[in-house]
């Protein structure tokens, strides 16, 4: 027996666009190269993630690799019929908590012979190229192996700030931000427009927080509306004055091996030009800091 296609059915009214794997769908016979090499090299399920579509409001950032993302921020697996790109954004898209997503093609257990998984791994923080650490594993002496395997991150004007009073992102999303509030002195009166800063660890199990830009915006509208009733003063603001939130940044630590750690938001009374986003990645203590977006008010 080949490779059979295992999976639920999904409820969607969105068409299939890449057809090469639809085949699967109705038990296309792979006999004679039920081997792991054959599986990994096997050539449609490469043409099919060289031509899937990237779907609306997306951006690939990783095309037919042979390992799948390796991560903390695990939000959820779906099982596919079809190798369906725009489908897995759908659901991505609905979760909310969801900011990038994995599709793949996997051998699953060979009782009864080997069978195709085609999986949708939703994710609540960045991925990339360096993280395709998941290259199969043996099971019951059953070697495992992901093929075909494409990387998608939600741009950033999916996330729509406006309701809460923000606009942005300020420059390009994956290069530099905001981030070192020492710098970020006020150049007439020499006093820090850093008024706060959040720090949430990413951790295994259903309770972690995600990349969420709306989360840090929220934040940062409850730094102003806590200064106000409390009627917080600090240097330059007097006479019942207050730092108001008018900027964040958010971005992510990251391990060498580019495992994000942790989502951080700066929050910033002053609103920076782009011009002194100056750091995009920062080596130290065996971490490495990589920025993401600002954000001001609008």
């Amino acid at each position: 027996m080949g490779f059979l296609l295992k999976g639920r059915p999904q409820q969607t009214n969105i068409p299939f666009v890449p057809a090469i794997l639809n085949l699967l769908a109705t038990g296309l016979d792979l006999r004679g190269i039920d081997t792991p090499e054959a599986f990994q090299n096997y050539t449609p399920f490469h043409t099919a993630a060289r031509i899937a579509t990237t779907p609306l409001g997306y951006t690939l950032v990783g095309q037919a690799l042979s390992g799948s993302v390796y991560g903390t921020v695990l939000r959820g697996v779906q099982y596919l019929t079809e190798y369906n790109t725009v489908t897995c954004a759908a659901m991505c898209t609905d979760m909310g908590t969801c900011t990038s997503f994995n599709i793949y093609c996997d051998a699953g257990c060979p009782n009864p012979n080997s069978t195709t998984n085609i999986k949708c791994v939703f994710w609540g923080s960045s991925i990339s190229e360096g993280l395709a650490l998941n290259r199969g594993e043996i099971r019951c002496r059953f070697r495992v192996i992901i093929t075909g395997s494409n990387y998608y991150i939600k741009e950033d004007p999916m996330f729509n700030l406006t309701d809460l009073g923000f606009y942005g992102p300020r420059g390009d999303a994956q290069a530099s931000a905001v981030f070192a509030p020492s710098e970020l002195v006020e150049p007439t009166d020499g006093y820090a427009t850093l008024i706060g800063r959040y720090r949430g660890f990413y951790v295994r199990g259903p309770v972690t927080p995600s990349y969420d830009p709306v989360f840090c915006a929220n934040k940062c509208n409850a730094i102003t509306q806590y200064n106000s009733i409390n009627k917080v003063n600090a240097t330059p603001f007097i006479n019942g004055a207050y730092p108001k939130c008018n900027m964040f940044s958010i971005f992510e630590d990251a391990q060498v091996d580019e495992v994000p750690f942790s989502v951080v938001c700066f929050f910033f009374s002053t609103s920076w030009d782009s011009k002194y986003s100056t750091h995009g990645e920062i080596v130290r203590d065996g971490a490495k800091t990589t920025v993401s977006i600002r954000v001001k008010r609008d």
